[in-house]
């Protein structure tokens, strides 16, 4: 699943990079380490200065849907 996200992070089509953030997200919820540890957050922060609108949105508003934790 890893490879195939950070591959689907930099598609052609904005609606697969897209999808890929949500993906990513989601695995981030069940594994932060990993995340962290195969560069899953660098391919989030990519994603924040994408040529499409739609993709840089969904890194910043998964962010905000995260409750803070002290």
């Amino acid at each position: 699943m890893g490879v195939q996200c950070l591959s689907d992070c930099q598609d052609s089509d904005p609606y697969v990079r897209k999808t890929a953030v949500l993906a990513v997200a989601k695995f981030y919820d069940l594994s932060p380490t990993v995340c962290e540890q195969n560069g899953f957050l660098e391919a989030l922060e990519d994603m924040l200065s994408d040529s499409n609108p739609m993709v840089r949105a969904q890194p910043r508003l998964r962010r905000r849907s995260r409750p803070q934790t002290c």
